[in-house]
């Protein structure tokens, strides 16, 4: 068996979101507590990606000897990005009142994975 560990990270110099645009749609608000009822418009914006930023990554894991040529490869991967990764906008003007108000949805990621593969040798180094 061969341990083998490996960390970094990337950057992400610029990202690029290929949908672009706004959606519009008004509904019924009920408040049956109050009493209340109103219409209100709501109009999102997919903003999309930020202009980059950091992921720092770790990777630990081993290649089992199974066979002459065969290996079974076992490992772990972690990623992590304190910047938004991604962003949605939401604002919505209510008939009761037409005073704008907005709201900003962000995504922000770490990650964990589990890799297993099969690793086979075609040629052999030469002496």
């Amino acid at each position: 068996m061969t341990l083998y560990g490996q960390g970094g990270f990337n950057v992400i110099v610029n990202k690029k979101l290929s949908r672009e645009g706004s959606q519009t749609f008004t509904e019924e608000v009920r408040n049956d507590q109050l009493g209340i009822k109103d219409e209100i418009e709501v109009i999102t914006y997919s903003n999309g990606f930020g202009p980059g930023g950091f992921v720092f990554r770790g990777d630990v894991g081993a290649f089992i000897h199974v066979g002459k040529d065969l290996f079974i490869d076992l490992s772990l991967s972690a990623r992590s990005s304190s910047l938004v990764l991604n962003e949605f906008d939401i604002e919505y003007i209510a008939e009761s009142d037409s005073q704008k108000r907005g709201a900003r949805l962000s995504t922000k990621g770490t990650g964990f994975g589990l890799y297993l593969g099969i690793k086979y040798r075609i040629s052999k180094e030469s002496s």
